[in-house]
């Protein structure tokens, strides 16, 4: 299983408007990653999770968790993710998104037996590095993590991958690790 964490530094933790995605605290970010982490070209993947923990106002933390299995009515574009993202936000059952109120440190925490992976640019390339079968990749948003982030992911032991030498977008950093997991298999 691939599952990717997304901490989004700005994103709204309450109702915003569909006609302003990027003023919702840059959900627009959350919202390419999770259609880079969960689509291929016609279907959704099978083997990824993707959850994303937002720290914008008015409601912080909330993590929110997309079940790829469960989703019904999903397409991979920013708005109609972002419908989904909102109703759930304000307390809508959505298949599979699931939204509870929990810390960046906590949810990582509670997947430390995983293989914790940071990607950043100054990291181990990806072509050089083996990983496992159960894989917990972690990224920042257009902020990138800041220093107590980044001290929580050392204190675990976490290994930093690069996938590059400049520094991407978050969503094509997980297109890039979704391309090069894919090619392995």
């Amino acid at each position: 299983m691939r599952e990717f964490l997304l901490k989004a530094s700005n994103a709204f933790t309450a109702d915003f408007s569909l006609n302003d995605i990027a003023g919702a605290g840059r959900m627009d970010v959350v919202c390419r990653c999770v259609t880079s982490s969960l689509w291929l070209s016609d279907q959704l993947r099978k083997d990824t999770k993707f959850y994303a923990v937002l720290e914008g106002k008015p409601d912080p933390p909330k993590l929110i968790k997309f079940e790829p299995s469960k989703m019904k009515r999903f397409y991979p574009d920013e708005r109609n993710i972002a419908s989904h993202i909102r109703l759930a936000l304000i307390g809508k059952k959505e298949s599979g998104i699931e939204i509870e109120r929990k810390s960046f440190e906590e949810f990582l925490k509670e997947n430390s037996k995983k293989q914790i992976i940071y990607l950043h640019k100054d990291g181990i390339d990806i072509r050089k590095f083996e990983f496992g079968e159960n894989v917990f990749f972690v990224l920042g948003d257009n902020k990138g993590l800041d220093e107590n982030s980044e001290k929580i992911l050392d204190e675990m032991n976490a290994e930093r991958i690069s996938v590059g030498k400049n520094t991407y977008l978050a969503s094509q950093v997980i297109s890039i690790v979704q391309n090069e997991l894919d090619r392995r298999l």
